[in-house]
């Protein structure tokens, strides 16, 4: 048996506009990447809140900072969906 977390994190029961990848969603609290519950790992709030900081500090920095999805790869995998190349273009 797979534990399908991108499936599960991309459910549209569940989330709002699930293909969006929004670091403010007011439902990151129902995501399943640190588990929930008696299964939550110690350290996921202090991860959470250290990459909303690097991103936050990062795009202040580099406000025209974006991804180019004509360069990086589909995301693949079952477990952990991601690509193996994300390619990032900065300036106007």
């Amino acid at each position: 048996m797979n534990c399908m977390l991108g499936s599960a994190n991309r459910h549209a029961a569940v989330f709002e506009q699930p293909d969006l990848f929004d670091i403010n969603r007011g439902d990151v609290g129902k995501h399943l990447a640190f588990a929930t519950g008696q299964h939550t790992r110690l350290g996921s709030h202090l991860a959470r809140a250290e990459a909303r900081i690097a991103v936050g500090a990062l795009m202040t920095r580099l406000p025209n900072l974006r991804v180019d999805l004509g360069a990086t790869d589909a995301p693949s995998s079952f477990e952990f969906r991601q690509p193996a190349r994300l390619t990032l273009a900065w300036g106007p």
